[in-house]
């Protein structure tokens, strides 16, 4: 096969790809996870205590942002200091895994498949 020949085909390959793609790059997908990402890591009390937050946004990381929940179970088993809260969060991280699991294969299949 000529190198003619293989460029043609790559050709044809890449427009049947198009045809079923419904983003144009990968670049695509950074967009809202930088958006939600940086904005969760500010808000859930990685850098700095939720306490130093006003109230309504305490509460919103609480109620919202899976990352507060995480940190607070990972400060509790390293340092040590075992709470009743540290079974909220478990049992939150357990009940909002599934959900977002199931969205995120979704949300992808839809933005990759028309």
């Amino acid at each position: 096969m000529a190198g003619s020949e293989v460029l043609i085909k790559a050709q044809n390959l890449t427009k049947k790809y198009d045809d079923y793609v419904a983003v144009d790059n990968i670049g695509f997908f950074n967009y809202p996870g930088f958006l939600f990402i940086t904005s969760m890591f500010l808000l859930s009390g990685t850098f700095f205590p939720l306490a130093s937050l006003p109230e309504f946004m305490q509460v919103f990381a609480k109620a919202f942002l899976p990352l507060t929940h995480v940190v607070d179970l990972s400060r509790g088993l390293i340092i040590g200091n075992l709470e009743s809260s540290l079974l909220i969060s478990l049992v939150w991280i357990a009940a909002v895994t599934p959900i977002f699991f199931v969205l995120s294969i979704n949300l992808m299949k839809r933005k990759l498949i028309k």
